[in-house]
This record gives C-alpha cells, structure tokens and sequence, in this order.
C-alpha cells in the first residue's frame, strides 16, 4: 500500500516526472531538491536539502516507508565530488532508510557495464569503472548492495539505458545536437544505443513498487528499440530539413543495449513511446540556437 516516499534528485530529469507519477498513485511524495525549485504539484512537498548531510536525511526521511534514490552528479564532475555525491550520498541515504525502516529503490546508470563485452548486456555483465564516472556509480552500487546482504536493508536496484525526452539538457540527444552544430562533416563511432523515453522510465519505477521484491536484485530498464549514432543523427537532420553527410569513423563496433528478460518476468507493461514520433517535440532546430 503507498505511504510516504522520500524522492532524492526530485528536481531532476527523471525525478519530476516521477513525483507526479508517484503522488498520482497515492503516494504522500516528500520531493528532496539541492536547490530550490518550484513545486512539483499541489500535494508534493518539497525539501531543500543535499544527500551529503546524514543527519538531515535521516530526518527528512522520519515517517517514510520508502526512499528513491535518484541523485546523480553530472558526468563532467571532479572525481571527489563524484565520490561525495555518489558514494557519500548513497551511504547517508542507506543510514537513514535503516534508521527509519524504509525500504530503498537505488538508481545505477548502464555506464557501469563501460564496454560492451556482449550483446544485450544482462545484468550478470562485468562492470567496468573506465571513467571516475563509472567507477563512482558502481561503488554506489556496491554499497547499497552490501547493505541488503549485511544488514538486510530491503533493496531494489534499477539501471536504466539512456533516457530521452522534453526538456533534456544532459544525455545523448542533447549531446548529439551539440555535435550537429559544429560546421565540418559529422563523423561518429559505431555504436548502437537503446533509448527509453523518460515518462517510460517514470511508469517502469512506478511499476516496480508493486512487482518486484526488494530483495538485493538489479534490473535492467530499456524499451528495446535500439539506433546507432548515425542514424540518431540522420533522423535529426531529417527533421530540421538539412541535407549534411554523417560518415562512420574506423572505431571498434560497441552497443550499449540491454537484455530486459529478467524485467518482463516481472512487469508485462511496455514502454508507450517511440522515439521517431517524439523526435520533433523533443529539440529545437540547430539553426535556431
């Protein structure tokens, strides 16, 4: 039965979106934000704290039978401050779902899985911390997970593939209109990505809550349409009405898409949206910025 949740990284890309998703399934939703924001809806309340206060998040979250972990550092960060939000963090928020009886919904990120050493990658695929990133996402990992089998803290771990949708200002997509400015010829590396759109990735959380056991597992999340870079940028191209070769450099073929089989053992609902209808809604045209 919903209670009360306490939402980390609210204010983020995917943390808006579920609140409100949260909150419209009968969840008394605490939304925790690093800076101040504008609220989320009429029944959300919203926080201003920072994961890296312990004694701040064991407070907030007092009366809570949940904590969804969503924070993430930006990619870009200084390797310390990647330690501090994520491993930090991550420790402060597993001290104060135990001191309050929570249990926790972690989020990794498929950055952890670095190179693909086959196709789809499972979740029995080795991490790889080939970036201070990475590593600092499988640390997170790894922790929440020692608190599940040490202290038996009830732990669910979702890692979803790359994200999409309005208002994007990190991730692929947006990466990728960078890179589509740039006035010489586009060349990009051989690789395919699985893309979720985020009200997907929304709807896959809420779903979790009520499917799957807290039992220390990690699931996958993807909506098993895949695209390589060059296609992704042909498709932007064709929607902004421009005619510019995108050519394909000599680098090692690398996927990132995911095997999803032990997600659909649990959850029978599909990802709703489809990337190619998206697409014009989703970025403004590269001459108009």
């Amino acid at each position: 039965m919903p209670g009360h949740v306490l939402v980390t990284g609210a204010a983020g890309f995917l943390g808006t979106r579920l609140c409100q998703r949260l909150q419209a399934s009968g969840w008394t939703v605490r939304a925790l934000t690093h800076r101040p924001h504008p609220p989320l809806g009429p029944h959300i309340e919203m926080l201003l704290g920072d994961v890296r206060n312990g004694e701040q998040l064991r407070e907030y979250a007092r009366g809570c039978s949940l904590i969804v972990h969503l924070v993430a550092a930006p990619e870009h960060q200084a390797p310390q401050q990647l330690i501090d939000t994520h491993v930090t963090g991550t420790l402060n928020v597993l001290h104060a779902a135990l001191a309050n009886d929570c249990r926790v919904l972690h989020t990794s990120s498929c950055s952890v899985y670095g190179e693909s050493l086959y196709t789809p990658m499972d979740e029995q695929h080795p991490l790889q911390g080939r970036t201070p990133y990475a590593a600092a996402r499988i640390a997170a990992d790894m922790l929440a997970e020692s608190f599940y089998r040490s202290f038996q803290l009830p732990l669910l771990i979702l890692r979803p593939f790359p994200l999409y949708g309005p208002g994007q200002r990190r991730g692929l997509l947006p990466w990728l209109q960078g890179r589509l400015q740039a006035p010489e010829s586009l060349a990009l590396d051989p690789e395919s990505v699985d893309l979720l759109h985020v009200a997907d990735a929304a709807e896959y959380f809420a779903q979790a809550l009520g499917h799957i056991p807290f039992d220390g597992q990690t699931y996958n999340l993807g909506s098993g349409e895949h695209w390589t870079l060059s296609e992704l940028a042909a498709l932007l191209l064709a929607e902004w009405g421009q005619d510019r070769p995108v050519t394909t450099t000599a680098a090692p073929q690398t996927s990132l898409i995911p095997n999803l089989q032990a997600l659909a053992r649990w959850i029978s609902w599909r990802p709703q949206h489809q990337l190619q209808p998206s697409l014009a809604s989703l970025l403004q045209p590269v001459t108009e910025l």
